[in-house]
């Protein structure tokens, strides 16, 4: 039998997921690596550490399903965009990765917008900002110009891995789309763009489709992954795109709800509309003829996380021997004491604003707040007030798409879509059917789509997210609640801007 390999390069690790022809998981290994914040606002990672990440994930892949390398037909990639490595002519690190996180160019990229935001909109349907690779790399060039001058190379992790893997430069449009140097209707990088910001376009990789084949794997890699020799590696794309087809949204009128650590809301687009920059960020898509637009709730899954930290107390109650449950089994436990539901957690509002604030209404200063607290509030009220302040926020992203494109269906996937709670709050809110997705791994299985399409077994992305992906459950608005939570939204809207102009 032939498999197909899924691998996502993620922010904090490599997971890299075996699946057969029909999208099913046969096995799944990750292999974590450091991030390193020398700095306030400062985020490094080494790139050498992104292509280990991915040999220990698929040794351990092979080792613990026992498939035989040449059982593998092909792989494909996913990776995490924005992130920037600074390489020389051997392509060796002149400098720790920059990740996406990172706010040190923070002035250059205010600078850029006052200069010439409407060129860089033009051109690229974005205003820039500091999670675009441009502005860590002409802070690079005034902080640090004796590493820029050994700088031959600029490229994302994907990239990197790539070539670690084949020996060729190569990427595609959807990972390149978080350069800011993407000329957002060719889906090339933009040579006015390159000229006017001092940049040579032999330094970065040659762009092919996400369903192309960036090369083979080279017997070196061979001996260090444990893949065979000559495995048709299939180019992939950026994480948020193949997440979202790996969930099943690949048509109009479909947004996909990642709640992940951050909430990312995407749907495709079948033609780019500049009118998006001004609140929500647009891509090229996966699917050779799709674009996308995406909004951006920075701390959803991340509000779960810190809220269970803060409570932990409550959850030895629970479980037994004092275990530290899990997020899922935290939240599993809540929701089973939780008794009758009633939207708006009794008066409290939970802005999760802990990272800042994403798009559309977009403010790294803002901070998180819980709002209406009294003496009756229990543990149980923080943890829905929680979950609703998620909500309204994929709401304020959901109608900032709905300027450019109907929304239709959503299908949620992500840690955050295992609680059934969640998905009845979020379908609530939303007034809108919640699909989940089956199996967890979507950017992985998205990486893997691709793949099957770059090696023939299907003629299109299409095609193969109608075989290879599924969903398991669906979640119907409550007409009931959904009255109260548009009334409760105006009001969380209405103090949003009482915090935060």
């Amino acid at each position: 039998m032939s498999y197909l390999l899924g691998i996502d390069i993620g922010t904090t690790n490599v997971k890299a997921v075996l699946f057969d022809k029909k999208g099913a998981e046969i096995g799944v290994a990750d292999q974590a690596y450091p991030t390193s914040h020398p700095h306030p606002g400062w985020a490094h990672q080494q790139p050498e550490d992104w292509y280990q990440g991915v040999v220990g994930a698929i040794k351990h892949l092979l080792d613990r399903t026992g498939i035989l390398p040449e059982e593998i037909m092909c792989a494909g990639f996913s990776g995490h965009i924005r992130t920037i490595a600074f390489l020389d002519e051997k392509f060796e690190a002149v400098y720790p990765g920059i990740v996406w996180s990172d706010t040190r160019s923070a002035e250059i990229a205010q600078k850029l917008n006052e200069e010439m935001e409407d060129f860089l909109v033009k051109i690229t349907g974005n205003r820039a900002a500091t999670n675009y690779s441009l502005p860590p790399i002409l802070w690079m060039r005034e902080n640090h110009p004796e590493i820029f001058k050994k700088t031959k190379y600029f490229c994302t992790p994907k990239d990197y891995v790539l070539w670690k893997l084949t020996g060729n430069f190569v990427s595609d449009p959807s990972n390149q789309s978080g350069s800011l140097l993407l000329d957002i209707d060719s889906k090339q990088f933009s040579l006015p763009l390159l000229e006017r910001m001092g940049l040579k376009i032999d330094s970065l990789p040659r762009l092919k489709r996400s369903v192309d084949i960036a090369g083979y794997v080279t017997s070196q890699a061979a001996l260090e992954t444990g893949l065979k020799e000559r495995l048709p590696i299939i180019i992939g794309g950026g994480d948020n795109d193949c997440a979202a087809i790996g969930a099943g949204a690949y048509a109009p009128g479909v947004v996909s709800v990642s709640l992940g650590t951050a909430g990312i809301v995407l749907t495709l687009l079948e033609r780019p509309d500049r009118r998006v920059a001004q609140s929500l960020d647009m891509f090229a898509h996966v699917i050779p003829e799709g674009w996308y637009t995406m909004g951006m709730v920075k701390a959803a899954g991340f509000a779960m996380g810190w809220l269970k930290d803060r409570l932990a107390g409550e959850g030895y109650e629970v479980f037994p021997q004092g275990k530290v449950p899990s997020m899922g089994e935290w939240i599993q436990a809540m929701e089973q004491g939780m008794g009758e539901f009633s939207p708006g957690s009794d008066g409290l509002f939970c802005f999760p604003y802990y990272q800042g604030r994403g798009n559309p209404r977009k403010d790294p200063q803002a901070k998180g707040v819980f709002w209406g607290l009294t003496s009756s509030h229990t543990n149980r009220h923080l943890m829905q007030a929680s979950m609703e302040g998620v909500g309204y926020c994929i709401k304020e992203c959901i109608q900032a798409i709905e300027e450019f494109s109907s929304v239709e269906e959503i299908v949620c996937c992500g840690g955050g879509s295992s609680s059934k709670l969640w998905m009845q709050i979020i379908a609530d809110i939303l007034e809108k059917p919640v699909w989940t997705g089956g199996g967890a791994e979507k950017g992985a299985l998205g990486a893997a789509i691709l793949a099957s399409v770059g090696a023939g077994l299907y003629s299109s992305v299409q095609q193969a997210c109608k075989v290879m992906t599924r969903h398991d459950s669906r979640y119907l608005p409550r007409r009931k609640y959904c009255q109260a939570y548009e009334e409760l939204f105006q009001q969380f809207c209405a103090l949003s801007d009482l915090f935060w102009k």
